[in-house]
C-alpha cells in the first residue's frame, strides 16, 4: 500500500529581516495582479500566481533570485548577506 501525501499548500508570505518579521502578506488578499514588495533597502520580492520569487537584490552572487519562484511546502528563500528569509507558511 502506498501513500501519497497531497502538497502542502501556504497562505501567508513572510518575510524577515536581520531575523525580525519584516512584512507577512496573506495570499488570499494578494488579488490577481503581481504584486511587488521591497525588503529594507536590497531586496525587491514579487508575489504572483500563489508563490513569491526574489526579483531583485544587491548582493553579490544573487542566489536568493535563483532560487527561482516558491509556493507553499517549498524551502524558503534566503539572501544570506542581507540577511533576508522569505516563507510561505499556514
Amino acid at each position: 500500500m502506498i501513500f501519497v501525501r497531497p502538497p502542502k499548500t501556504g497562505s501567508v508570505v513572510r518575510a524577515t529581516k536581520n531575523g525580525a518579521e519584516y512584512i507577512k502578506i496573506d495570499l488570499k488578499n494578494a488579488g490577481d495582479e503581481p504584486f511587488d514588495f521591497d525588503i529594507g533597502e536590497g531586496n525587491r520580492a514579487r508575489i504572483d500566481g500563489g508563490g513569491v520569487s526574489m526579483i531583485s537584490a544587491d548582493c553579490p552572487d544573487k542566489l536568493c533570485m535563483k532560487r527561482g519562484r516558491i509556493s507553499g511546502g517549498d524551502l524558503p528563500i534566503v539572501c544570506l548577506p542581507n540577511r533576508v528569509v522569505i516563507s510561505i507558511e499556514d
